[in-house]
């Protein structure tokens, strides 16, 4: 039996289409009939953002795809298991959420501002997908997360936190549909979605941040723990 990364290397062979804004398309492993999604960034840099926030997201107790970078015929790669129980949903859907699934949504808010993720929704609601039998809500794409825009134009991070009102207050955004309507519903979302940025291991975090491949983590975490604090003063 071929090990993951060697698999993903040799034995995947292209089925599908690329979705969203980068290269990329549904693979399947010959072996286990297992399939993968596949995408492809030119700078490697954005494919390690976008693995080390999917991280973040589970530590704040958000569901993933446990999206991994990995090096494939040479290209820099996030590779997920593909997940046949996920669904689109329609925009009219995260007004009939229940109230599991607003706590998410609050958690995913925090952790877009944490991340400076402005495409947290997702251009068309896409970037939250449910699962068709638990209704359990999933981060399905973090690629415009730090220094990175969505497809693959650079933004800076620093320290402030000015996503806590535009994420919230831009009419016509799917992002302040989701969160101005959802927050507005169940006030309390929002504060449990704070209790996950509260609860944080920060030297869990640091891990992260020292393990994700990329050589200014130091100069990200920093920045990231400033974010917190200034999340947590209400600043």
């Amino acid at each position: 039996m071929l090990s993951y990364r060697e698999f993903v290397q040799e034995e995947l062979k292209k089925i599908g289409e690329r979705l969203g804004s980068n290269p990329g398309g549904v693979h399947v492993d010959t072996d286990t009939n297992q399939k993968h999604y596949v995408k492809y960034y030119d700078n490697p840099d954005q494919a390690k953002s976008e693995a080390l926030a999917a991280r973040i997201h589970e530590h704040m107790g958000i569901p993933t795809l446990h999206p991994r970078h990995q090096v494939i015929d040479g290209k820099h790669a996030v590779v997920t298991k593909w997940n046949p129980d996920l669904e689109r949903m329609h925009p009219h859907h995260f007004e009939q959420l229940n109230h599991d699934q607003q706590n998410t949504i609050g958690k995913m808010y925090h952790a877009a501002v944490l991340t400076k993720n402005w495409d947290a929704v997702g251009l068309e609601h896409d970037n939250i997908e449910r699962n068709r039998h638990t209704g359990a809500l999933h981060s399905v794409d973090a690629g415009g997360t730090f220094n990175f825009r969505a497809q693959g134009g650079h933004k800076d991070y620093g320290s402030d936190v000015a996503e806590k009102d535009s994420l919230l207050n831009r009419p016509g955004e799917a992002s302040s549909h989701v969160f101005s309507t959802v927050f507005k519903q169940n006030p309390n979302a929002k504060a449990e979605g704070l209790n996950s940025v509260k609860n944080m291991d920060m030297e869990h975090v640091r891990g992260l941040f020292k393990n994700s491949g990329l050589s200014n983590h130091e100069e990200l975490y920093s920045n990231f723990a400033k974010r917190r604090e200034k999340l947590l003063k209400g600043d």
